[in-house]
């Protein structure tokens, strides 16, 4: 009786193929009721590629019963070669019907013209039909990619999901906006066309925000992605799960709890989109642009093509930042990316303040090191903070001057331990929070005019983007649309501000009392704790101090309240991070310049 139990295996490529499943199921259906075959279950992939078995959740279910031995079937019944597959090498087809039959399970074509026999003709005419199919799969891929290359070049959006801070446009021939198009819409009309437009204020501030935080206030992706989270901005990610709510394989909820990363934020400010530039081409995508140079490239490399054969066009939609603040956030990048193995290298580093003194007249670190050969017994009496500005760049940046550790490291934990008995009360703490909210509030008007003022600007905006019905072209009115896009950043921006100053005013006794008690803690540590818990907390409480070669002084950056405390993000928004402490070297052990051997 087993041998006429069998399975069904139906795949479509696409989720706008809405009937091709039913029509599948239908012809396989017949073809068992004329061939004494019984149908057990199903298995279906819907919206999978054949070019590969990878993602088909069908197709590997299907494989692991048959690998553990819990098939209830002796067959599988297919449409035709082409729902089996549509692999670049036809082998591949084969090689999956001959792992099936060794298992004991037969391949069954129920709609094409194929002999289901192991003859001669029948195993021509299948390697034929495999290898036709593989190959409609790669002539489709060249045309595709023809006319995505010729959309980019005109500035059209070539498809896909519209990144963070913009939304996709129904466009005509002359780039007039018809409407905009929800998550998985498509044109109604085929001749019509998509571009990018700006998205929600929300999303444009916050896009501006980051692109401003790196660059103008040197605040790192982690501190970042901390900032926003604390802010409950939602992430770049929901945009994905809410493309994706319509699929059944996927997530069916839009996920309004994504939270920002270091890696999505390093994608974000990676994307010269932002820059008003439609770029296509960076990447090789699918399985034929990776096996096959369809593009020509020179440098034959397996996941990018070459740059000439990038496709760049300017100005295709509104900037959200301008292309010289991107620059030097990509100059910034490059930068911290050769000093990654260096600072984890800092990381079990014998020395205290290792990765936080800089030199105040060259703008490079101090790193420690010893002084003399390494046979010494004693080389704690010959370590010393040196100036890379001189031992890594020849003495071309700076002069070589050298300090001993134990002169500064006795310095600034003396003066941390004056400074955390000195705020060990609640009052004083309260005092100078509040000088450092002074400024703040002085500066900015009531929340109420904000509001009205922004409303205005986005009511222009939106009336700007409708476009009437005699012809207005969208790029008459993109410089006006900028220009009051960037008004309503900026009146958002101080309403945000005002708000937020209003919070942290109320917030301000819980915020001392939690720094006082971190505080006391870092009193404790400091006193017996080693080396690693030092450093830790060391870097909590302190930014960076830079030592002035001239006049002998060392500059302390504290923190207004230690960065582990979720007011410390707050301040940073507003602009307040650090406030300065001069202290002297004593005479007799000013900065020396020494001639001899670093080891």
């Amino acid at each position: 009786m087993k041998q006429n139990l069998c399975a069904g295996y139906c795949r479509c490529s696409t989720n706008i193929q809405d009937r091709s499943i039913p029509d599948q199921k239908k012809e396989i259906e017949e073809f068992a009721q004329k061939n004494n075959f019984k149908i057990v279950r199903w298995f279906t992939d819907e919206d999978r590629p054949g070019t590969s078995v990878d993602h088909r959740e069908g197709f590997q279910e299907m494989k692991a019963l048959v690998e553990e031995g819990k098939s209830d079937f002796s067959a599988i019944l297919i449409y035709d070669t082409t729902r089996w597959g549509r692999f670049p090498d036809p082998r591949e087809s084969i090689y999956w019907e001959v792992y099936f039959e060794k298992k004991g399970v037969e391949i069954i074509y129920t709609n094409d013209d194929i002999q289901n026999t192991k003859s001669f003709q029948s195993a021509i005419i299948k390697t034929v039909k495999h290898a036709a199919a593989g190959d409609y799969s790669r002539r489709l891929s060249v045309l595709i990619t023809r006319a995505c290359v010729s959309l980019a070049k005109e500035g059209f959006w070539t498809g896909g999901s519209a990144p963070y801070g913009y939304k996709r446009a129904e466009v005509d021939k002359n780039k007039r906006i018809l409407r905009l198009l929800d998550p998985e819409e498509r044109c109604h009309d085929p001749q019509h066309r998509t571009i990018l437009v700006l998205g929600e204020l929300e999303e444009l501030e916050t896009v501006e925000r980051i692109f401003d935080y790196f660059v103008n206030k040197s605040i790192d992706l982690k501190t970042m992605a901390r900032m926003l989270n604390h802010e409950g901005i939602p992430g770049p990610n929901h945009k994905w799960t809410q493309m994706s709510k319509h699929s059944h394989f996927r997530v069916l909820a839009w996920d309004k709890k994504s939270t920002w990363t270091r890696d999505n934020l390093y994608r974000l400010m990676n994307k010269e989109i932002y820059t008003g530039k439609m770029i296509y081409g960076i990447k090789k995508r699918g399985i034929f642009s990776r096996c096959e140079n369809l593009w020509g490239d020179k440098q034959g490399r397996k996941d990018r093509h070459d740059k000439e054969n990038v496709v760049v066009c300017n100005r295709a939609h509104p900037s959200i930042i301008s292309e010289e603040l991107w620059n030097t956030a990509q100059d910034i990048f490059h930068r911290r990316i050769k000093s990654i193995l260096y600072r984890r290298v800092l990381r079990s580093s014998p020395y205290l303040l290792t990765g936080i003194i800089e030199c105040g007249q060259c703008g490079f670190g101090f790193y420690g090191g010893y002084y003399g050969c390494k046979w010494y017994r004693n080389k704690n009496r010959y370590r010393y903070y040196r100036d890379e500005g001189y031992s890594l760049r020849a003495g071309k940046v700076c002069s070589g001057h050298y300090i001993k550790t134990e002169l500064v490291d006795n310095l600034v934990l003396d003066t941390i331990k004056k400074r955390l008995a000195y705020y060990n009360s609640t009052k004083r703490i309260l005092r100078l929070l509040m000088s450092a909210l002074k400024q703040i509030t002085k500066s900015k008007s009531c929340s109420g005019a904000l509001d009205k003022k922004t409303e205005r600007a986005g009511e222009e905006i939106r009336n700007l983007q409708s476009l009437p019905e005699d012809g207005l072209i969208y790029n008459r009115v993109d410089k006006r649309v900028r220009e009051l896009t960037q008004e309503k950043l900026v009146l958002a921006k101080n309403n945000r501000t005002t708000e937020l100053v209003k919070r942290l005013v109320k917030a301000l006794p819980r915020a001392a009392q939690e720094t006082r008690d971190y505080y006391d803690f870092c009193a404790k540590v400091l006193e017996t704790s080693p080396l690693q818990e030092k450093r830790l907390i060391l870097r909590n409480i302190l930014k960076k101090i830079v030592i002035e070669m001239k006049n002998s002084q060392v500059r302390l950056c504290f923190y207004w309240v230690p960065k582990n405390i979720d007011f410390y993000l707050d301040l940073l928004s507003l602009g307040i991070e650090t406030k300065v402490t001069k202290i002297s070297l004593p005479k007799r052990k000013r900065l020396t310049k020494i001639r001899g051997r670093i080891s």
